[in-house]
């Protein structure tokens, strides 16, 4: 997904990821991104504020692009405390450090939004 919203932003200068790289993520995606020289990735957690803070300033960041973590909604039944502090807290985390770096927010939900399910997704059962 990030490898063809890139080539969609040809004006592009400079593409900060930042991920923790949990369960819904992989180095291995980000290979054809890798070799565009407008990306750094840096792994790493959106709740801590003085790494946020340091990408912000170094690459001079007029934005961040939150793609909504903890994207499977098993999580959510299976762990609530883990997807309310990730979906909540750390959102909220970056919204203040946001607004006290003077950037814009673009909160992006992205977990049932995009694609479609095979048929027999379709039939699964999250209270196992």
């Amino acid at each position: 997904m990030l490898a063809s919203s890139v080539r969609q932003w040809p004006d592009l200068e400079h593409l900060v990821i930042l991920d923790s790289l949990t369960y819904a993520g992989s180095r291995a995606n980000l290979t054809e991104p890798d070799q565009d020289p407008r990306l750094t990735f840096t792994e790493g957690d959106i709740a801590d504020d003085t790494l946020v803070s340091e990408l912000l300033e170094k690459f001079n960041c007029d934005g961040i692009m939150h793609w909504a973590a903890e994207l499977h909604v098993d999580q959510s039944i299976k762990n609530p405390a883990k997807f309310i502090t990730a979906k909540i807290n750390d959102t909220f985390s970056l919204l203040d450090l946001a607004r006290r770096h003077d950037v814009a927010l673009l909160q992006c939900s992205i977990g049932g939004s995009l694609g479609r399910l095979r048929p027999q997704q379709r039939r699964m059962n999250h209270f196992h």
